[in-house]
């Protein structure tokens, strides 16, 4: 049964705020067949996982690969989720640093002329 909740939670995690819950969920049901205290452990483990790869590896990745702004990261994804449903809420972060990217390369660079830094 890891292999499979380890699977889940990686599909899950590219949902972002929302899809490490979700994929708690499973594995803490699966561990409550254990006991509550195996239940406890899976949900700290959970915890500390996704503590580490959203404080600290993903916003090191983001920030090589390009800056999109937290709060327009949240809005984005709200706004997608009321207007398309779950699949917006998926396709929101990569949606929106897609279209981040077009408007540095059509507007910034073509139209006026700027060069977008290098972060």
């Amino acid at each position: 049964m890891a292999l499979a909740l380890g699977i889940i939670a990686g599909l899950l995690s590219f949902i972002p705020n929302f899809g490490p819950i979700i994929a708690l969920l499973p594995a803490v049901l699966i561990a409550f067949t254990q006991g509550p205290n195996t239940a406890l452990y899976i949900t700290l483990l959970y915890m500390g996982v996704q503590a580490v790869e959203s404080n600290l590896i993903t916003p090191l990745v983001q920030k090589k690969m390009v800056y999109l702004p937290p709060a327009m990261i949240i809005i984005s994804q709200v706004l997608l989720g009321i207007l398309v449903g779950g699949l917006g809420l998926i396709l929101a972060t990569p949606l929106i640093a897609i279209l981040m990217v077009l408007i540095q390369m059509l507007y910034v660079e073509d139209v006026l002329g700027d060069s977008v830094q290098e972060k």
